[in-house]
């Protein structure tokens, strides 16, 4: 890889990442994500899952990543269930991998004019937690980040075939956003954006 990276990038969710609604294999927003950063990634979606399962957890934690990137902070959980369960797993993780950047993608269902507004609790919660590890301890968690929701999706509303699930324009957005991200965690690791 001409990026200088060698292991991979392991990304794990639900629908969204598995490439739901994709038009084939190599449009999955994952897999645009690889190519444009000449990186490695693991695609670890599974739809209707990617609840921050101890499982998966030590799963994940097992692979030796450059870097993890979470987009499952959606309609398969209740805020409840985030908090109770995101933080221990975050923290298992980073503690099993601690140089390896972690990425949490923000909720971000697209509904017409009220686009911001919808799932505001669960935007809420990711800005919650990113900021309460950050807290906890500033230097464990500098290679803690967010990728926001008003980078997700086309701005027309046109990037998703169900105001979710992206369709071939949406997954070049969301490798976009994911990848800006990525650039800082991976090649400039002083870099803190939240």
């Amino acid at each position: 890889h001409k990026s200088g990276v060698t292991k991979p990038v392991v990304v794990y969710g639900a629908s969204m990442v598995q490439g739901f609604s994709s038009s084939r294999p190599g449009m999955v927003w994952t897999s645009v994500l690889s190519r444009s950063l000449d990186v490695p990634v693991v695609n670890q979606g599974y739809q209707g899952h990617g609840r921050f399962e101890p499982s998966m957890g030590e799963y994940l934690a097992a692979i030796d990543a450059s870097a993890y990137c979470f987009f499952n902070c959606g309609g398969q959980m209740s805020v409840e269930e985030m908090r109770e369960k995101a933080p221990p797993f975050l923290r298992k993780l980073h503690r099993a991998r601690p140089d390896a950047p972690i990425l949490i993608g923000e909720y971000y269902y697209v509904v017409g004019n009220k686009r911001l507004q919808v799932g505001d609790e669960k935007r809420a919660f990711v800005r919650e937690i990113v900021a309460a590890l950050k807290a906890e301890d500033p230097g464990f968690w500098r290679n803690l980040y967010v990728v926001e929701r008003e980078k997700l999706f086309c701005p027309d509303d046109d990037g998703t075939i169900d105001s979710a699930h992206f369709n071939d324009r949406g997954a070049y957005r969301c490798a976009e956003a994911f990848g800006e991200v990525l650039k800082k965690a991976l090649f400039r690791q002083d870099c803190n954006q939240f």
